[in-house]
């Protein structure tokens, strides 16, 4: 995304691709992934 600096949204953004693969793991493991709202917390952003 060209970030300029390293900011609090930039953490979230990259972390939030590992959420989003365990919940594709977890569909093709049990046939049930955890979407959103159902996904692991990694921090307070909204």
């Amino acid at each position: 995304m060209g970030w300029k600096e390293p900011v609090e949204f930039m953490h979230h953004c990259s972390t939030k691709w590992g959420t989003f693969l365990m919940s594709l793991k977890a569909l093709i493991d049990t046939g049930k992934g955890l979407p959103h709202p159902h996904d692991v917390l990694i921090d307070n952003w909204k």
